[in-house]
């Protein structure tokens, strides 16, 4: 990161206590057709748009993009096209702005939004974390449903430390608590839930947060959000 730090030449921000995940070079494609090259660094919470001086060989940030809040769509996944004909292009929105984006191959454009839809999966389990931890155990859990991670372009638990590859045996099965895309091994408990007003199946990531948690069924079972 302190490398990182050295190549931005306008950067504000602070890049302690985060990682970067991904970076490279990809086109941003106007409403008019017209592409041209930016770089992209996807950070922990942040994805940031910058233009590279051959001359300071540094990367100057356009816009610094927030992760939470952050939307992907496929442009071949039943998005509105911006350019006509392009199926490697896909939408990143954000509560800045959004861009269009457009990746040299299939292969480019899979590799950019698994990237982004894990990153956005992360930062919303870490503040499903961040604001239970601040309640008695298992209270307000599943009170609202989370955002899903699309399953299509997943093909390995992400839960970590796990990493299981999906196959015609092993499925893909979304955690009702975070919305992430885990295998079987890591969803095998089933926990209730506030806004399903019922049980649902959860990962193993979010399970440490219901300790205390009941099925409404059961006659000891008190809920003070209930």
């Amino acid at each position: 990161m302190m490398d990182l730090q050295r190549k931005l030449t306008n950067y504000r921000g602070t890049l302690t206590g985060k990682k970067l995940l991904k970076e490279g070079v990809i086109r941003k494609c106007n409403r008019r057709g017209a592409k041209k090259e930016v770089y992209l660094f996807l950070l922990t919470d942040v994805l940031l748009y910058t233009k590279y001086n051959e001359f300071t060989r540094k990367y100057s940030v356009a816009w610094e993009l927030s992760i939470r809040g952050m939307e992907v769509v496929d442009m071949e996944e039943g998005g509105q096209p911006v350019v006509r004909n392009e199926p490697l292009s896909f939408t990143v929105t954000s509560k800045e702005r959004a861009i269009h984006l457009v990746a040299s191959s299939p292969e480019e454009k899979d590799e950019w939004i698994q990237a982004l839809q894990r990153a956005i999966s992360d930062l919303l389990l870490v503040h499903h974390h961040l604001t239970s931890s601040k309640l008695l155990p298992g209270a307000g859990l599943g009170s609202r449903a989370p955002v899903w991670v699309p399953d299509t372009h997943v093909t390995a638990c992400q839960l970590p430390l796990c990493n299981k590859k999906f196959s015609l045996i092993e499925r893909k099965h979304h955690c009702r608590q975070c919305g992430r895309v885990v295998c079987s091994g890591c969803s095998v408990e089933r926990r209730y839930l506030i806004y399903l007003q019922k049980e649902g199946r959860v990962c193993n990531a979010c399970i440490k947060e219901f300790s205390g948690r009941k099925s409404p069924g059961d006659a000891h079972f008190k809920d003070p959000m209930v």
